[in-house]
Order: structure tokens, then sequence, then C-alpha cells
């Protein structure tokens, strides 16, 4: 599921609609999606690796806004342009990790 078109679209728009109602605390964002996908909080040390992994992407999307695009670019829907690219990017990252935990994708 990691790089299905399908579940990278969903994590561009589950990090945008985060984005948008967060008006860009990107802790908030990150709390969100992640509620919303496991319907709890993450706790510190998951807030701690979430963080970090939100931090390296926006490095990586910070020096390649090419990469960015082309991230947001996957699927049908159109993004919302407002939004800093490298950013958005870096929480979609984010928000495919979350989408692809175990906990996520597993019923119990």
């Amino acid at each position: 599921m990691l790089n299905e078109p399908v579940v990278v679209e969903a994590a561009g728009k589950l990090a945008e609609w985060e984005l948008a109602e967060g008006a860009g605390d990107v802790d908030a964002a990150i709390s969100g999606m992640f509620f919303r996908a496991t319907a709890r909080r993450p706790d510190q040390q998951e807030m701690a690796i979430l963080g970090d992994i939100y931090q390296q992407q926006l490095a990586i999307y910070t020096a390649n806004p090419e990469a960015a695009g082309a991230l947001l670019a996957v699927g049908e829907s159109p993004r919302d342009r407002s939004l800093d690219t490298a950013r958005h990017a870096a929480l979609a990252m984010v928000a495919n990790t979350i989408l692809n935990l175990d906990e996520t994708i597993t019923r119990e």
C-alpha cells in the first residue's frame, strides 16, 4: 500500500485538510491525521517519530520542489495551491506513514 497511487493521493488530501484546518500548525496536523486514522491521539514517542519524519521530508522537499510537486500531483483531485508545496508534501509523507501503520490497516 505504501506507494499505491490511491493511498498516496489520500495521504496528500489528508495532509491538505489538516494544514488548511489547523492554520499550518504541524503538530496539530500530525495529531489530527493520526486521530482520524486510528481513533486515538498519538503518544509522545509516536509524535516524536512522526515529527522527525516530517522534518526529514521537509528538508528533502525544500531542496527539491519538483519532487514535492510530483508527489502532490499523484491522483485525480487537484491540490490546494495556496499551501506551501514543500510543507504539504512533507506532511503528506507523514500521512502516508500513518495510513500504512498496522493499527490503521488491520481490523481487530
